[in-house]
């Protein structure tokens, strides 16, 4: 079973830091986690912690699904960063 999970490091996706250009940060942190996804066997499923500057959420990524279950404790939606890094991290 401990083959099927690898973990992300949330020090490779932070959210968006303010007074920087959104857009690039957002690339960079995609390319972070496609380095880490591409190439990987049928079936493996990534753990990516990810803190939104309020508390954290967990990511849980299925790249040969193309599909994301995400676990926010207080139960509300992501933030527009954690949702355009999921998407263009999955759409690359």
């Amino acid at each position: 079973m401990d083959q099927r999970f690898e973990f992300i490091s949330p020090v490779l996706v932070s959210p968006v830091q303010q007074n920087v250009d959104r857009a690039a940060y957002v690339r960079e942190r995609t390319e972070n986690i496609l380095r880490i996804v591409r190439n990987t066997p049928k079936g493996k499923l990534f753990l990516m912690p990810y803190n939104s500057c309020k508390h954290w959420i967990l990511a849980v990524i299925d790249p040969w699904d193309d599909s994301v279950l995400y676990f926010n404790p207080p139960g509300n939606e992501p933030g527009d960063d954690f949702k355009d890094l999921i998407m263009m991290a999955l759409n690359d």
